[in-house]
């Protein structure tokens, strides 16, 4: 029986599992046998780094340590003592090899509750830990998320000043570059630039520090990490990321993005909510060797609901570093391990890909708080764009603290468990709070620029004077279009002919029917035109037929073909013929029977849909392609998901059953013929036990893409005995290919 056999006989002779897992609080016992048996462990790791210069001595202390605990039953501490006497030898290497330890607490923002609790949790935790370390002068700790120290100075400021005065004495680590720890995928660029811009702005202001000293970007939880992340932490400062999931290769190494940035990553061995019990040991000498480096991170402490260190933790690190045959344990910071990676950066693995994937479920859990997220961050760019514009070319007031505060809720909302739906019912109402506060300022911001800016247009002599002492609608149209994608439709004009301004947000020339509305307006519906400031008729196409009311006042919408330029603008004109147009006769009777095949078509592409409005042929006109393929694309499904796995808000279930949604499909309307500017096909269906789909399939004319605009009502509810439910579209397009092409933040990846 070799060494090892013996050591690992021991260990299951005392109940001693040194496999198990330890990063939960588990309740591990430093007992005699399990402080004797560690040292043991650790002594063949270094023996193995030394090229077994120790195994010698090793076989004959074991065969020792088994001989005397099959005689006498059990380890006192006398022999203990004596044992790690006879390793002495052994005692330089054991201690030239060292653990730098640093509590945490991971606090996560409304995960399993709401944002009452967050703010209970964020205080006990910064209690107890200012607490001990009034107890313990050598106790380091480090806390992330600048939101959490904004919740401390929100609620209970008296607090700041005591952890000032940590930070200042060098015990108190501040690793929040970022504002929560967030998603990395989903977000886009802009949302993480301005996660680091506010987070190293509030807290140097907050805790007089150095701005520059925020370079540690501590992100353990989050559930994957673009490939660009690199590129936006390396440009906003940051030099050093920790992290725990989605990657599983290295510890240590040199991230790099596409452009060639490179930050030094470590991805945590063991888990960031560590219970100290020296397990973590035996993976040191090993770490270290391969990395031409002494010492290794150690991040230990109670989280997810904070908590952080315990004095238990404390108090062992203390006793640990006392044993003979055992590494160097010291409380430090990232600072002073980061420093150490420093020297050896140009000699560790480098990494140039994304680390992804981990809960593939998230990326369509909670699908409302992820349209808000996408809407606050277009938004938010396009109201600070056309405030920049407009202070630049007006002197317009520029709102930038009404940016900052706006941001901070969108970036909140960013935390791992709040974008990627893995929260609560109270985590997706604070969340909808957030975001509805923030759709409120960039929707009367943008409205206020863009009207400051039309104000300065010269419209005098595009319409005619007009005799407007009888109109009606002035203030019409209040709050009208701001759940569209139109933008605010509030009438600030009277008469029959009647100017509109088109904005373009977008850095490219877009030529695309824009949705304008007619408020109260009384003239002939069938001599309606629309011209450009040049006198250029334009297409247009009736949208909403009839006196549609809304609060008090009617309207009429348009679809109107615009061209306008990058980030410029366009006047578009609303008129009336002169003459009267003759009455249309009609026929209601029909006298043919006709085949009406539903077929969407212009162009560029023709898209042909069978009885049940599924596409069953879409053919590329510039190629005759048809990416259908005798294939049924577009079809709605429900999926029953496996839920034995459990987590079902993050992992996608294995799909027990698929039903196609093909029956019950009613045809609401065809606009084909005789329209300008966009073709549709409506319909519903009934989907599940109660639910309904209202589905809008449209071509615009130029246009290479089938829009479908789906309304859901969705009340199936998943059972642990039944499944979860999901709704999917499905499109399996008759072209092979190797891999896909994908947005990510700042760039695009490529998978298979």
């Amino acid at each position: 029986m070799n060494t090892l056999e013996k050591l690992n006989i021991l260990c299951e002779k005392n109940s001693i599992d040194l496999k198990k897992d330890f990063r939960l609080h588990t309740n591990v016992k430093i007992t005699n046998a399990y402080r004797l048996l560690l040292q043991l462990y650790y002594a063949m790791s270094i023996s193995k780094v030394n090229n077994g210069k120790y195994d010698d001595l090793l076989d004959y202390v074991v065969e020792n340590v088994s001989q005397y605990y099959n005689k006498q039953g059990a380890f006192p501490l006398e022999f203990v003592n004596e044992t790690e006497k006879s390793l002495n030898a052994m005692q330089e290497d054991a201690k030239s090899y060292k653990y730098i330890c640093i509590g945490h607490a991971h606090i996560d923002m409304n995960w399993l509750w709401g944002i009452n609790e967050t703010v209970s949790i964020t205080h006990d935790t910064f209690r107890t830990v200012l607490d001990l370390m009034n107890q313990y002068p050598e106790f380091t700790f480090a806390q992330s998320q600048a939101s959490v120290y904004h919740i401390m100075e929100q609620y209970f400021p008296e607090m700041i000043d005591e952890v000032k005065q940590r930070v200042k004495e060098g015990r108190w680590e501040v690793t929040a570059s970022t504002w929560v720890e967030a998603d990395r995928n989903m977000p886009n660029a802009e949302s993480i630039a301005r996660q680091l811009l506010y987070a190293k702005k509030y807290l140097s202001e907050l805790l007089d520090i150095d701005p520059k000293s925020l370079n540690v970007d501590f992100e353990p939880d989050t559930f994957g990490h673009n490939a660009n992340t690199p590129e936006i932490l390396s440009q906003g400062g940051v030099k050093y990321y920790y992290h725990c999931r989605g990657y599983e290769e290295e510890t240590l190494y040199r991230w790099q993005s596409k452009s060639g940035q490179k930050i030094t990553s470590f991805c945590e061995p063991i888990w960031y909510n560590h219970t100290i019990t020296g397990q973590r040991a035996l993976m040191l000498a090993e770490f270290c060797e391969k990395n031409n480096m002494d010492s290794l991170l150690c991040v230990y402490g109670v989280g997810d609901h904070g908590g952080g260190p315990t004095r238990r933790d404390i108090e062992r690190i203390i006793k640990m570093n006392t044993w003979p045959i055992f590494p160097e344990w010291k409380f430090g910071t990232f600072a002073d391990f980061y420093a150490l990676t420093d020297e050896v950066s140009d000699t560790l693995p480098v990494v140039d890909s994304e680390l992804n994937f981990v809960f593939t479920g998230c990326y369509t859990s909670q699908s409302l708080i992820k349209k808000n997220n996408k809407k606050n961050e277009q938004d938010l760019k396009i109201t600070e764009m056309w405030n920049t514009i407009a202070k630049n070319a007006i002197g317009a007031p520029y709102t930038n603290k009404g940016y900052e505060e706006n941001w901070r809720m969108v970036m909140f909302n960013q935390f791992h468990d709040i974008l990627p739906g893995s929260g609560i019912a109270a985590t997706r109402h604070h969340a909808s709070s957030l975001a509805q506060q923030v759709r409120g300022f960039t929707e009367i911001s943008t409205n206020r620029n863009l009207r400051a800016l039309s104000d300065n247009i010269n419209t005098k002599n595009l319409v005619n004077e007009q005799d407007l002492t009888e109109t009606i609608s002035e203030g019409a149209g209040s709050g009208f279009g701001l759940n569209a994608k139109s933008g605010v439709q509030y009438s600030r004009h009277s008469g029959i002919e009647r100017i509109f301004t088109v904005f373009n947000s977008l850095p490219y020339q877009r030529k695309e029917p824009v949705e304008i509305t007619l408020w109260d307006w009384w003239g002939d519906q069938e001599r309606i035109y629309f011209e450009d400031s040049d006198g250029n008729m334009i297409k247009h196409q009736l949208v909403v037929i009839g006196k549609s009311i809304y609060w008090g006042h009617f309207y009429h919408t348009y679809l109107v073909e615009v061209d306008v330029s990058a980030t410029g603008y366009n006047t578009i004109i609303a008129k009336q013929h002169d003459e009267v147009m003759l009455p249309t006769v009609s026929f209601p009777q029909r006298r043919v029977n006709k085949h009406e095949p539903m077929v969407l078509e212009n162009e560029n592409i023709k898209a042909i849909f069978d009885n049940k409005a599924r596409i069953v042929s879409l053919i590329d006109k510039s190629t005759g392609v048809d990416f259908a393929d005798d294939q049924v694309i577009g079809l709605f499904r429900m999926i029953t998901e496996d839920p034995s796995r459990g987590e079902t808000a993050w992992v996608v279930g294995r799909y027990m059953d698929i039903n196609d949604l093909e029956d019950n499909v009613k045809v609401t309307e065809v606009k084909t013929e005789n329209v300008e500017l966009r073709q549709s096909i409506s319909f519903s269906m009934d989907v599940g036990e109660s639910s309904s789909l209202m589905v809008s399939a449209s071509l615009d004319n130029e246009s290479h893409r089938i829009d479908f605009n789906v309304q859901c009502r969705w009340t199936e509810i998943g059972t642990k005995e039944d499944g979860v439910p999901q709704l999917q579209i499905n499109v399996p397009v008759a072209y092979e290919c190797d891999d896909f092409t994908y947005d990510i933040p700042l760039g695009y990846e490529y998978r298979k």
